[in-house]
């Protein structure tokens, strides 16, 4: 359990076993300055009540939780500045587009063996561009994916260090299950829905030739700030994905590409 206290005073705070009808002995008790947090855990208790107070331990200015309400001893409570005692939440804004990211991929068809032409269906699918996109990981270079079942759904931002230390600290692991919780509730339709897109082509190879065809993906993604407990990161969505044919490449031999398709293909066939 950790308790952050937003009142504008100090505050007391006495904690009770979850099944305790009368308040007399707690099980722990300390106080927490404006601004600050405590930190207390035992799990012998699961369930807790809590009571917050103005004053001191003994005499009370100000009683503003009573100790009724039980609490999981893993929860975060927070006190408001109205002096409420409640569950810590995520808190999720400045929700905006990005820039989208452009994605490239080749499909190759060597028909250098084809006894005759030969028509056959080519599909381009997001899930496989984006795998093997060097752009999509550079853009992320500071970013920890977030996955939906075995699609990526987004990023959560690190920590970044200064430029000098050049240090990426990855958000605390408590931190980031809530973060990854909360998104995949929200966007898992949506994700899921993505990552079925494909691009289909069908084509007459005539043998003889290598066949290498292009597909651009656009993939456009939501950014935003989400903030709990004191730490705060960034996260984005992916929002849709749409692919369209650009080129079909037709070659005699491999000697005759530019080097950046004779790389890609010699990967293709290795």
């Amino acid at each position: 359990m950790r308790i952050q206290n937003n009142y504008s005073e100090k505050v007391y705070w006495r904690a009770f076993k979850g099944d305790d009808p009368n308040y007399v002995v707690g099980l722990n008790q300390g106080e927490i300055e404006p601004g600050a947090t405590i930190t207390w855990r035992d799990d012998s208790f699961p369930k807790i009540k809590v009571e917050i107070k103005t004053g001191d331990i003994v005499f009370s200015d100000k009683v503003l939780a009573r100790a009724g309400q039980i609490f999981n001893m893993t929860d975060d409570l927070v006190v408001s500045e109205d002096g409420n005692l409640d569950v810590a939440k995520l808190h999720m804004k400045n929700q905006q587009s990005a820039k989208p990211i452009k994605i490239k991929t080749l499909d190759w068809v060597d028909g250098r063996n084809f006894n005759a032409t030969q028509t056959r269906e080519v599909v381009s699918r997001i899930s496989t561009a984006l795998a093997s996109s060097q752009s999509f990981q550079q853009a992320h270079e500071h970013s920890q994916t977030w996955t939906v079942g075995s699609s990526i759904g987004g990023t959560i931002g690190k920590k970044q260090g200064d430029a000098k230390a050049k240090v990426d600290a990855e958000v605390s692991v408590e931190f980031q299950d809530k973060v990854v919780d909360k998104l995949q509730d929200t966007y898992s339709k949506q994700v899921t829905s993505v990552w079925e897109n494909s691009v289909k082509n069908t084509y007459p190879f005539e043998p003889g030739y290598i066949y290498g065809i292009e597909v651009i993906w656009s993939v456009a993604m939501e950014e935003g700030t989400v903030s709990y407990f004191g730490e705060e990161t960034t996260y984005r969505v992916v929002t849709s994905s749409n692919g369209s044919l650009t080129t079909v490449h037709k070659f005699t031999s491999p000697d005759e590409m530019p080097a950046d398709l004779r790389k890609d293909f010699d990967a293709y066939k290795s």
